[in-house]
């Protein structure tokens, strides 16, 4: 994994490190957790700080931190369902709408290029009461750091 720094992170138990221009530090488990927070807070601003976030929100249920993300007008679309349009109708979907519970995201990319954001990963979780597990691409379009419009593939049908 690399930081927002841009070091390496390196798990070799019962040590961990992180490689920094070529010279290793190594730094017991604790110290190391301590440090591992400190780099990953850095960077909290921009595209991919912002949609790490997101997930971090959702899988949490902190709705009133996920919405402030979103701009006022934002326009949520999932294929085969209606849009989702404004920060109410996106926190009463994430409070009562949403099908999908008690879950965790697995982002495995994200690319930004100009302001989008595409995200591949997995979910984990419930769907009305059933384990469910599958991938998902999303979409994220920015503007003045605001999320303004998102876009969800998966190969389910409804999410």
């Amino acid at each position: 994994m690399t930081t927002s720094k841009g070091l390496r992170e390196v798990l070799i138990p019962p040590f961990t490190s992180f490689i920094d221009v070529g010279i290793v530090r190594w730094y017991p488990p604790r110290q190391f957790k301590q440090l591992q927070s400190i780099f990953r807070g850095m960077a909290t601003t921009g595209p991919e700080s912002v949609v790490r976030r997101y997930y971090e929100f959702v899988d949490a249920a902190r709705y009133d931190d996920l919405v402030e993300l979103f701009a006022e007008d934002v326009r949520y679309e999932r294929p085969g369902q209606p849009p989702i349009e404004g920060r109410d109708a996106l926190r009463e979907f994430y409070e009562s709408g949403r099908p999908l519970e008690d879950g965790t995201h697995e982002i495995h990319s994200v690319i930004v290029e100009g302001p989008t954001a595409a995200v591949r990963g997995s979910f984990s979780g419930n769907r009305h009461g059933e384990q469910v597990r599958f991938g998902f691409a999303d979409f994220h379009e920015f503007e003045d750091e605001v999320i303004t419009r998102r876009y969800t593939y998966t190969d389910r049908d409804e999410v």
